[in-house]
């Protein structure tokens, strides 16, 4: 993993799932998306079976990143 990502949690099934959810797409559309991953590997991932891959964990790490200020405009208008 890279230096930026040494003091974050790791990614987990969890943030897989989020991921999935926050655009409201299947294991197969999500796999697409992200690439160099399985829909079936996704889904052992999303459920613990398998560990998330580095490559598959910085891309969900950038989009996590990237959309956080969505979560904050929602969270401090509603929450």
């Amino acid at each position: 993993m890279s230096e930026q990502r040494n003091n974050e949690k790791p990614i987990t099934g969890e943030d897989l799932l989020g991921f999935r959810k926050f655009y409201m797409i299947g294991e197969q559309k999500a796999s697409e998306m992200i690439g160099n991953i399985t829909a079936r590997c996704w889904a052992d991932c999303e459920a613990g079976r398998r560990e998330v891959p580095n490559d598959v964990a910085e891309k969900i790490f950038k989009h996590q990143k990237d959309t956080q200020w969505i979560k904050d405009e929602i969270k401090a208008k509603f929450v």
